[in-house]
C-alpha cells in the first residue's frame, strides 16, 4: 500500500459528536466524585484536601462549564477555605 493511499474498511474512531458526550460523562462523574468526598461527614480533612488538590490536575478545564464549577465549588467545605486562604489557621 503506498503512503498515499486510504485503508480499507471502517475507521476505529468514534465520531466527535461521541466523543465530547463521552468527555461530558467523564467530567460529570469527576466532579460527582470529588462531591461525595466534600459531602461526606465521615472523610477526613486530609482527604478532602487532596481531593480538592486534584481539581486542577484531574478536571479538563475546557470542559467546566459555569454550572459545572458552581456545583462543584458550592460543596467545598468553608474549613477548607479559611484553612488555605486564612494566615491565622495553624496545622
Amino acid at each position: 500500500m503506498r503512503d498515499d493511499e486510504v485503508p480499507a474498511g471502517p475507521v476505529a474512531q468514534k465520531p466527535a459528536e461521541e466523543q465530547d458526550e463521552a468527555a461530558e460523562r467523564k467530567i460529570d462523574a469527576q466532579i460527582d466524585e470529588l462531591i461525595r468526598v466534600f459531602d461526606n461527614p465521615n472523610a477526613p480533612f486530609e482527604e478532602k484536601m487532596h481531593a480538592l488538590i486534584r481539581i486542577p490536575t484531574e478536571i479538563q478545564h475546557v470542559l467546566m462549564t459555569r454550572d459545572r464549577a458552581d456545583r462543584l465549588l458550592s460543596k467545598i467545605p468553608v474549613e477548607m477555605y479559611r484553612h488555605v486562604f486564612d494566615p491565622d489557621v495553624k496545622e
